[in-house]
């Protein structure tokens, strides 16, 4: 594809006054550093168009004692209501999301009008299977072409509300529409398939080992 110039140029050249820094859990912020999980669903609410958003797991669950996945819909809520208000949703994950129970909750969602999701698989390397490694990682939104959500957080929970992570919002329009263009090479990519809401997805190959079931 076409060249692209490196982030820190695109960085110097938005205004200070454009640039935000989140982090959770906000009970740790010191002043002056907003709310990711508040500022997330914000974003999600002020939507008018289009939001992009590509991350390596989405799912409206937590992390519990022994196993247990606790449900936790913040996230989920906000997107699912920007779609009832007619936003364009394209959700980009990661094949990682395609075991259960978060592929459930993804089905559900890419059943609502508004809402397109591609699962991203990346192919092995070609002397064999990294553990956790050959996955779409990334965690960017992109809200109307015109701010930019960069972070650390899965969207999922235990991250927004419980772990310590930090974003960068950005309301520039430039650096917004540098994000999407990456969004938009992914999901026109071969490795990048539309959601199919019928498939029984098979576990997806994380540790390198084959997965015995």
């Amino acid at each position: 594809g076409a060249a692209v110039a490196p982030v820190g140029a695109s960085l110097a050249a938005a205004p200070a006054a454009h640039v935000q820094l989140l982090a959770s859990p906000a009970a740790f912020n010191p002043p002056g550093v907003a709310d990711s999980q508040a500022t997330l669903t914000a974003l999600l609410a002020q939507a008018k168009s289009e939001v992009r958003m590509q991350a390596l797991d989405y799912a409206p669950l937590g992390y519990g004692p022994d196993g247990t996945r606790p449900y936790y819909a913040v996230i989920d809520n906000a997107v699912r209501a920007a779609a009832a208000r007619g936003v364009t949703v394209k959700l980009l994950v990661s094949n990682w999301n395609t075991e259960k129970p978060s592929i459930d909750y993804l089905k559900s969602l890419a059943l609502l009008p508004h809402v397109q999701i591609r699962v991203v698989t990346l192919p092995q390397w070609s002397g064999g299977p990294i553990p956790f490694a050959r996955v779409m990682h990334s965690k960017t939104m992109v809200v109307d072409g015109k701010a930019v959500w960069i972070g650390t957080s899965n969207w999922a929970g235990g991250y927004l509300d419980k772990s310590r992570n930090l974003e960068v919002l950005l309301r520039d329009g430039a650096m917004a529409q540098r994000v999407w263009r990456m969004q938009e090479q992914v999901w026109n990519s071969p490795y990048a398939q539309p959601l199919d809401i019928n498939k029984d997805y098979p576990k997806p190959l994380k540790t390198g080992e084959p997965t015995k079931e």
